[in-house]
């Protein structure tokens, strides 16, 4: 048999929401509980009113008064978005892919055969990220 806080959290599982609707039977052990206890009773009472009303009341646009309030506020707490500073990444990218061309005739044959293009890209890829984490790691150890 269920207790007051165990039929209290049964309320919200999908065979209790239906019933509430009309859309299904009752469950057994929730309808035993309810008939044996008034403050369970009241609460599928109210669940049921909530459950009838609550879909209606969301439809309802808040006044504009409270609209331009929630606005002002929201817009006075958000905090400035963070400036990027490409310049670091750009300069090891750029490292990177002379690096990468300048060492191209060291790779292996099916390394060098990507061609110049690729080559440069991927030291570029490679510099950029090696230097963004680097400047995550600083921020992050202060």
């Amino acid at each position: 048999m269920l207790n007051c806080t165990d039929f209290n959290d049964r309320l919200w599982d999908e065979d209790c929401r239906c019933a509430l609707a009309g859309r299904g039977p009752v469950p057994a052990d929730v309808a035993v509980h309810r008939d044996a206890c008034s403050a369970c009773h009241q609460a599928w009472t109210e669940a049921a009113d909530d459950l009838a009303t609550l879909p209606h009341l969301l439809l309802v646009p808040a006044p504009a008064a409270l609209q331009a309030r929630l606005q002002r506020g929201m817009a006075e707490r958000l905090p400035p978005s963070p400036a990027l500073d490409w310049t670091a990444g750009i300069v090891w990218a750029t490292i990177g892919a002379v690096v990468a061309l300048a060492v191209a005739g060291e790779f292996p044959a099916w390394i060098a055969g990507l061609g110049p293009l690729c080559l440069s890209l991927v030291g570029a890829s490679l510099a950029f990220s090696a230097s963004a984490a680097r400047n995550a790691l600083r921020e992050a150890l202060g």
